[in-house]
């Protein structure tokens, strides 16, 4: 028989955790499946120290400033009326932490964000295990709240243009779940690369089955990309504010990587300054030669492998400031790192999604009783993003997509029930032999070399090509049954998605904050439109955004 409930909350992580809390005051049964478990995703990474969360003052002559710099800050590709919704809601979204299980959080000293200009309110917090602990008890002790974790959703399910439920693979098979409205909360994409700063269950389910149920994804050419460790301590953040501690940035076989790279060596200075201002790369000041001497090294030779070299001036062990010293410590105490001593090697790591599935104000998508919110959705950011926005996002846009997914829920009836099997031979199609472990492996070097900082037009147009290839020649429900499942899955969604990403990185013929094309090294005012991204026939399709 199948389970029947009002709303399925699809994630672990922040932005899951209050659009449930908040549905579930509703009065209304609401289900979370987690592919693992409670307080996942990027909000909870355990190779980063802390996670950050940036606030506005409610003063209207500073938000309006505040709102001026996110809308630069995007080039012109972020949704003004949603960045207005953030600005006046953050602060009431951060007095209610404690409601997800954030009970130890503070104000650090002003900070000015990456690619902000002014300093704002910034709430810290990193205490993933007790945050987890807390948020158990909440589920527990709220009587229509409910878990299944190590859950898979294989697919979206509707009921002629309407969600209805979902298709799911645990330890009991494969199944399926009638509700009245669903919220995908299931985060970024970044297993789609070889090398990120995700965990493997941030792999981009939501936005390839949105894709699949009819709905668009927008701005997914813009991700942000942050150098990570190599070695050692394997996926640890690199903190952009040691860059002033830096002695030598060097190649695997000792060659000075920006003395190579940039045009006017004596700007080495300021290119090292400015690269400190921001974790994520951007295109639009010569700090990107910094991403740039990494990247070339890759593409011309296995570098990544190896990492580039980074020595720190032993001054760095003195730097008291919040957001040196603690992650100094922090490398001391859990990896047994210390940066005035020990040398580290970096390469560029995929890190956060600024696109995703497109939600309209109300965080619904164009499917009617499917919401969306945190990182898997779209629109709210653009071609770079301030950083703690992203945090804060799970926050307002969560409690947005849980309030509206409830309201909505109440109207409705349960659609009609779909048979598992019928639903598995109408979502998964296709044949051939490859194996589900050799695709995502392919995919994600793919990503890593072609999808990176740098991109261009016959690399882009290579990588489609052998994608399409791998997906003529594989047939997913020949491994639906038993361990495999969940790999097959996961090809399958790699598929769709790593195509959607590269047709969009190749129709944005122009560099832009995030998204940068070594053939067209220069914005373009023409581009200064967002574009979505659609699934038809098996056919990707990126055209101009509608006006709304």
């Amino acid at each position: 028989m199948t389970k029947t409930v009002d709303v399925v909350v699809i994630g672990g992580g922040l932005a899951a955790m209050k659009s449930a809390v908040t549905a579930a005051k509703s009065g209304l049964e609401v289900l979370i499946i987690v592919k693992r478990n409670i307080c996942s995703g990027a909000s909870f990474y355990p190779m980063m120290d802390m996670v950050a969360c940036q606030s506005s003052t409610g003063v209207p002559a500073e938000d309006a400033e505040y709102l001026a710099e996110i809308l630069d800050c995007s080039l012109g590709m972020a949704d003004e009326t949603m960045n207005r919704i953030y600005i006046s809601t953050i602060r009431d979204r951060v007095k209610e932490f404690p409601e997800i299980g954030v009970t130890e959080y503070k104000l650090t000293e002003p900070k000015v964000a990456c690619f902000a200009v002014k300093a704002r309110p910034t709430y810290v917090w990193s205490d993933w295990i007790k945050i987890r602990k807390n948020m158990r008890a909440i589920i527990d002790s709220t009587p229509n709240l409910n878990i299944m974790e190590n859950t898979t959703v294989l697919a979206l399910l509707k009921d002629d243009e309407r969600i209805s439920g979902v298709l799911i693979k645990n330890d009991d098979g494969i199944s399926s779940i009638a509700c009245k409205s669903v919220v995908l909360a299931t985060g970024g994409m970044g297993d789609l690369y070889k090398y990120n700063l995700n965990t493997s269950d941030v792999s981009g389910d939501g936005q390839a089955m949105a894709l699949a149920a009819g709905a668009k994804l927008i701005n997914v050419e813009f991700n942000q990309f942050i150098p990570g460790f190599v070695r050692p301590a394997y996926k640890t953040v690199f903190r952009e504010t040691t860059v002033p501690y830096m002695e030598k940035f060097l190649s695997p076989d000792g060659r000075d990587l920006l003395a190579e790279i940039l045009p006017d060596k004596s700007e080495r200075e300021e290119c090292l300054r400015l690269r400190s201002k921001h974790g994520p790369f951007t295109h639009r000041t010569i700090a990107r030669y910094f991403d740039f001497a990494m990247m070339r090294g890759i593409l011309e030779g296995s570098y990544e492998e190896q990492g580039f070299a980074i020595n720190y001036k032993p001054e760095i062990a003195d730097d008291e400031s919040t957001f040196v010293r603690p992650y100094y410590n922090w490398l001391i105490r859990e990896h047994k790192v210390d940066l005035a001593k020990d040398t580290v090697y970096i390469a560029p790591f995929y890190h956060a999604a600024n696109g995703g599935v497109l939600i309209d104000h109300n965080c619904e998508t164009s499917i009617k009783g499917l919401f969306a919110c945190g990182e898997v959705s779209g629109g709210i950011h653009g071609a770079d993003r301030q950083g703690g926005q992203s945090t804060g996002s799970c926050l307002v846009f969560g409690y947005l997509a849980g309030k509206n997914a409830a309201e909505y829920a109440q109207g409705q009836s349960v659609g009609k029930t779909v048979d598992p099997k019928e639903a598995l031979n109408s979502t998964f199609v296709g044949s051939g032999n490859l194996e589900p472990e050799y695709i995502t492996n392919k995919i994600r070097n793919i990503m890593f070399k072609h999808g990176n900082v740098m991109r261009s037009e016959e690399p882009l147009k290579n990588a489609i090509a052998e994608i399409k290839t791998m997906q003529e020649d594989y047939a997913p429900l020949k491994y639906m049954e038993g361990d495999n499942a969940k790999e097959a899955f996961k090809a399958r969604n790699f598929l769709i998605l790593s195509q959607a990403l590269l047709n969009a990185m190749l129709n944005r013929q122009e560099s832009r904050g995030s998204h940068y094309r070594d053939d067209f090294p220069n914005t373009d005012p023409k581009f200064e439109r967002r574009f979505t991204v659609s699934l038809s026939d098996g056919k990707i399709k990126v055209e101009s955004e509608k006006s709304v």
